[in-house]
């Protein structure tokens, strides 16, 4: 009778063991991938609203500056706003600071990946009516806001002298998020300041908007164009990509009164004087 107990708590241990070495693997896969979960993220602030037209994004022939972290961000998350631009002349530059070529994934041909989602995203600018696309090489999935990338990122504003920042959010993410997305925002927004830009930051991705863009009337069009990034999108995958960034875009317009719109949602942030 004496060995039961024993043989309980020894049954016990192993279990403990189990689970703790379990809570561990997962810990690290966790870690070893870039989607971070906000477990705690808080309310977000509420912020006076800004009229889009008072930013001066519509403006014919604006000098507009997007940084993304990805291949495939430009159409995900500001597709729309970008058809608009096109639509008035805008000067639209493209920062894509990683290749999207999952270097985190050991076994997989880098290298190719890189070339081919390069390729999409040269395509999809041209249809998207982006004058000039600059790729910075840095590794994706482990996209940090370094010296390295701010660095890389100066010139950039210095050289291009845009009147507007479209970015990621650094701040105010969404529960779930992949962690180049914020470190690209937080790069951008500390090389726009570093540079001296003044202007407007259109941060997207945010669960803090104070604007939006209406894209209604390009939707179609943009939701087309996000099988342009075919290496990442196709089939059903594409299908189910399109109704999640439908579904967010109808729930952005309803947010702000536009019920059975589609909106593409910004934290708009005013820096300097402008111009």
């Amino acid at each position: 009778m004496r060995r039961r107990p024993r043989g309980w708590r020894g049954f016990a241990r192993a279990v403990g063991s189990v689970i703790g070495l379990t809570g561990l693997g997962l810990l690290g896969v966790y870690l070893w991938q870039p989607q971070r979960i906000e477990l705690f993220p808080g309310e977000p602030p509420n912020l006076p609203p800004v009229r889009l037209g008072d930013t001066g994004l519509l403006r014919p022939g604006a000098r507009v500056l997007l940084v993304t972290a990805h291949p495939d961000d430009e159409a995900f998350y500001v597709g729309g706003t970008l058809l608009r631009l096109r639509e008035t002349g805008a000067e639209v530059r493209l920062v894509v600071m990683t290749d999207g070529d999952k270097g985190y994934y050991p076994l997989h041909d880098a290298r190719a990946t890189a070339r081919i989602r390069r390729q999409e995203q040269l395509r999809a600018a041209q249809l998207f009516g982006i004058r000039s696309v600059r790729f910075l090489g840095l590794p994706d999935g482990r996209l940090q806001p370094s010296e390295e990338a701010i660095r890389k990122l100066e010139p950039e504003f210095r050289e291009f002298q845009p009147e507007i920042l479209l970015t990621f959010d650094p701040e105010h993410v969404r529960r779930v998020y992949h962690r180049d997305h914020r470190h690209a925002g937080l790069a951008a927004v500390e090389a726009a300041r570093r540079s001296g830009f003044e202007g407007w930051m259109l941060l997207f991705s945010t669960r803090a908007a104070n604007t939006g863009l209406d894209a209604s009337d390009v939707w179609d069009e943009a939701q087309r164009l996000l099988g342009v990034h075919a290496s990442q999108f196709s089939g059903p995958r594409l299908a189910y990509i399109q109704s999640m960034v439908d579904g967010r875009a109808r729930e952005a317009a309803r947010r702000m009164g536009l019920e059975g719109r589609r909106l593409e949602p910004f934290r708009a942030i005013r820096v300097g004087d402008g111009r």
